[in-house]
């Protein structure tokens, strides 16, 4: 168990955002914390918050990537950052968290191109189902023969399936 806490603090990632959490408690910013506007001071999202950023299929219930899981912000992220911003998940890195946290120019580009991507997925889904006839399962295999059997893992193939079958299932309504 101690050799996997070890591992964790190898990636510089992880050590600068650690060491930065550390030194935050320790001399504090100043600065009055409010409630986390995403999750509603709550540290995590779940499908209700989900529904009032109007992020279904975009999103989905774990931890809260806007205030790292503690339910408070520092007031100035929310001028800087857009509380329904899609791209910032707890998917992203460290590094790229704080990109977008702090402005990168460079980072809020591939954040339009994700949210570009999702939405594109997201009607060429609909299209093949609605419009080709094509049921899940057929859409699902649509997609996975891009990939030349890459996908071996049934837990991905099982997510995507999910995944496809949910957006039917949301844009059927």
């Amino acid at each position: 168990m101690v050799s996997g806490y070890f591992r964790f603090f190898n990636k510089p990632e992880y050590k600068r955002s650690f060491i930065m959490n550390i030194l935050k408690k320790i001399f504090g910013n100043n600065r009055p914390l409010k409630e986390c506007p995403r999750c509603l001071g709550k540290g995590h999202v779940d499908t209700g918050d989900i529904k009032r950023l109007n992020k279904e299929l975009r999103w989905k219930p774990g931890p809260c990537a806007y205030c790292n899981g503690t339910g408070k912000i520092n007031p100035e992220i929310e001028k800087n950052v857009p509380v329904d911003t899609a791209y910032l998940t707890t998917d992203l890195g460290p590094d790229e968290r704080n990109r977008i946290m702090n402005g990168n120019e460079a980072a809020w580009q591939r954040a339009g191109e994700y949210e570009m991507h999702v939405e594109d997925f997201i009607k060429q889904v609909c299209y093949l189902h609605f419009n080709a006839g094509l049921t899940a399962r057929q859409v699902t295999d649509f997609y996975l023969m891009d990939h030349n059997n890459n996908y071996t893992d049934e837990m991905e193939k099982k997510a995507l399936y999910d995944y496809i079958s949910k957006i039917i299932f949301e844009k059927s309504e």
